[in-house]
């Protein structure tokens, strides 16, 4: 069975997860610093028979209704050490933009619904992931590439849903755009690991040798990367598969 749908909120000041169910909001999951959105899905998965109790008094009572949607509060990038508080302005017929400046990103719609403004937020977010995916992910795999001695042909960036980098056999490498949500270590992994594959394209003994010279700490790095996908969140999933 399907979890509810709910409404997540960040509080610095939380200790815990906490599981509210209000009038016109529906569940709501306030997480503390350093919780993920898998860990908020858990805690729902975890409740969900009293999710489903508290839920059901308020219909009956008339009070149920969806949780609004809401665009994102912070942009953080861990890769390239940004963090952005997110303001949206609605304003009668504007225009979609971002603008950014030092510690805000401003977006300005005139969509008519906050469901609409929200949406319009998010897909402006995601061009701006891609804008800078493309700025600071091929410079960084050039310097990998130089001080790995391992040279490759060119580089793509794109928002793939399942993979973090994949090397042609011309030695030419895509990079996922949301890589930028993963911390800088965990980056320079994924992109070593394609330059390995310049080398060798396969995931034979000598490719792991390779890579575990070349990233000493490979073995506990891909064990991190397993569970990375947490780190991305939602809104970037914008059903394209593409990243422009």
């Amino acid at each position: 069975m399907p979890l509810p749908p709910y409404a997540l909120r960040r509080n610095p000041r939380a200790r815990n997860i906490i599981l509210k169910v209000l009038p016109r909001q529906g569940l709501v999951v306030v997480l503390p610093p350093g919780a993920s959105a898998a860990d908020a899905r858990d805690a729902v998965d975890r409740r969900r028979d009293w999710v489903a109790d508290a839920l059901a008094r308020l219909d009956a009572k008339g009070l149920l209704y969806p949780a609004p949607a809401a665009p994102p509060e912070r942009l953080t990038l861990p890769a390239i050490g940004l963090d952005c508080a997110v303001l949206l302005l609605r304003r009668a017929a504007a225009r979609p933009r971002l603008e950014r400046s030092a510690g805000r990103i401003v977006v300005t719609t005139g969509a008519a619904t906050p469901e609409a403004a929200t949406a319009d937020a998010q897909r402006l977010l995601r061009r701006l992931v891609t804008q800078l995916a493309k700025t600071h992910l091929p410079a960084r795999l050039r310097e990998l590439s130089h001080a790995c001695r391992l040279p490759y042909a060119e580089t793509r960036i794109r928002a793939q849903r399942l993979r973090w980098g994949s090397c042609s056999a011309a030695n030419n490498i895509q990079l996922n755009c949301k890589l930028l949500f993963l911390p800088p270590e965990l980056v320079d992994h994924v992109l070593i690991h394609e330059l390995c594959h310049t080398r060798r394209h396969d995931h034979g003994p000598e490719f792991h040798a390779l890579l575990a010279r070349l990233s000493p700490d490979a073995k506990a790095l891909e064990r991190r990367l397993a569970q990375a996908g947490a780190l991305v969140p939602a809104w970037m999933e914008d059903g394209s598969g593409r990243g422009g």
